[in-house]
C-alpha cells in the first residue's frame, strides 16, 4: 500500500475533490488485506449501516474485514445482514487484529476519543487510516479522508465512493445498509439535505435491492413495550421554555427503572418533540446508570442552529442534530444551564 500517494486530512469543498478522495479511497481498499472497520459508541442507524455497507464491499478484494464497535448493535439494527458478524469489542481477542490491520477505517466520526474503547488500539495501530465523514471539525488521525460537511449522511459518501469503483456491484447485503443510513440521518427524508441528487442515490439502492418498507418497518416500528413507556415519562416530565419554542425532555434513573428501560431505548424520543406544535428546537436530557454522566441530545428546526451549544458543553455534531455528555453536574442543572443557553436566539 506504500505507493498510494495519501492526501491527509482535508475536507471535500468541490465535487471534484470529494470525486477524487472517494477515487483514492478505492485505491487503498483494494490494496488491503486485512481491514477493521469501526465507528463511534452508541451506534446509530447511520454508524451501523455504513459499516455494513462498507462490510460487504470490502469482502470483495480483502482477506479478512471485521467491523468492531465499543458497543452493541441497537436492537432495530439487528434484522440487518451481516449485524450478527459485528463485533463487540473485546481486547483480548480484539487487540492484535486491530494492531496488524494494514487498513483501518473510521467511518460516521471523526474523533479517534468517541471510539471509546476501540480508540487506543486504532491509534496504536501502524495501518493506513482512513476517515469517512461528514461531520464539521474532523480531528487530524487519518492518513487519507472523506469528509464532505454538506452530505446528508456518511452512507451517501460511502455510495459515492462505491460509484467511483467502475463495474463496483452494489449486493442487496450492502443496498440495505446504505438505505438505513441515509434514510434514518435524514429524519426518513425530511432533513433540508434532502434533495433530487439524494433521491436519485436511494433510487439506485431501491433497484440494488433495499426494501424501503420493510427496512422502514423494522427500524421504526419495533419499539419494546418498556421504550414506549419509557417515552411516556419522557413526555410526563417535558417542560416548554422561551415561548414554547424549547422543550427539554428529562428522564432519570427511577424513569428507566420503573419502565425497566435501557439506555439505548432513548434513540429517537428527541425528534418526537420535534412534532410538537411550535416547537423550533427539542433537547432530551438522560442519566447514566451507575455514572454521574448525562447525556444530552439537541435537534432543531432548519433555521435554528444547536451544534453551538453542543460544543460549549464539549459535544459537537451538525448544526441541527447535535449531542453532548457532562459529568458532576446535576441533571436539573443541566436543565436550566441548557434553557438559559438558548435563550434569546427563538424568534
Amino acid at each position: 500500500m506504500n505507493n498510494i500517494k495519501m492526501s491527509g486530512l482535508k475536507i471535500s469543498e468541490t465535487a471534484e475533490e470529494l470525486k477524487s478522495n472517494c477515487q483514492i479511497a478505492v485505491e487503498i481498499i483494494k490494496k488491503a488485506k486485512r481491514v477493521t472497520v469501526t465507528s463511534h459508541r452508541n451506534p446509530d442507524g447511520d454508524a451501523i449501516g455504513s459499516e455494513l455497507g462498507l462490510y460487504y464491499y470490502i469482502k470483495n478484494f480483502a482477506e479478512e474485514v471485521r467491523i468492531i464497535n465499543h458497543s452493541h448493535v441497537p436492537y432495530n439494527y439487528e434484522f440487518l445482514v451481516g449485524s450478527e458478524d459485528i463485533y463487540l469489542y473485546d481486547a483480548a481477542r480484539d487487540d492484535e487484529y486491530i494492531l496488524n490491520s494494514d487498513l483501518i477505517i473510521v467511518a460516521d466520526v471523526n474523533d479517534t476519543y468517541r471510539l471509546q474503547s476501540v480508540g487506543e488500539p486504532v491509534r496504536n495501530s501502524r495501518a493506513v487510516k482512513l476517515l469517512i465523514d461528514h461531520h464539521l471539525a474532523p480531528k487530524d488521525f487519518a492518513d487519507h479522508c472523506i469528509v464532505d460537511c454538506e452530505a446528508s449522511s456518511t452512507g451517501e459518501i460511502v455510495w459515492k465512493m462505491i460509484r467511483e469503483d467502475v463495474g463496483a456491484i452494489i449486493s442487496p447485503e450492502a443496498a440495505a445498509p446504505l438505505y438505513a443510513a441515509i434514510m434514518t440521518d435524514t429524519g426518513s427524508f425530511r432533513y433540508p439535505r434532502t434533495d433530487a441528487e439524494l433521491h436519485a442515490i436511494v433510487s439506485d439502492l431501491i433497484a440494488c435491492g433495499a426494501d424501503p418498507v420493510s427496512i422502514y418497518d423494522n427500524i421504526f416500528n419495533r419499539m419494546p413495550v418498556r421504550a414506549m413507556r419509557l417515552l411516556g415519562e419522557a413526555y410526563t416530565g417535558m417542560e416548554l421554555f422561551h415561548g414554547e419554542q424549547l422543550c427539554i425532555m428529562i428522564l432519570k434513573n427511577e424513569h428507566f427503572d420503573r419502565s425497566k428501560a435501557e439506555r439505548d431505548d432513548v434513540e429517537g424520543f428527541v425528534e418526537t418533540a420535534m412534532s410538537m406544535n411550535g416547537v423550533k428546537i427539542a433537547v432530551l436530557l438522560a442519566e447514566k446508570k451507575n455514572s454521574d454522566e448525562i447525556r444530552i441530545s439537541f435537534r432543531s428546526k432548519a433555521d435554528y442552529e444547536v451544534r453551538d451549544v453542543a460544543v460549549s458543553l464539549n459535544g459537537g455534531g451538525h448544526k441541527q442534530a447535535s449531542g453532548a455528555r457532562v459529568s458532576g453536574i446535576a441533571i436539573e442543572e443541566v436543565k436550566n444551564i441548557v434553557a438559559e443557553k438558548f435563550a434569546g436566539r427563538l424568534k
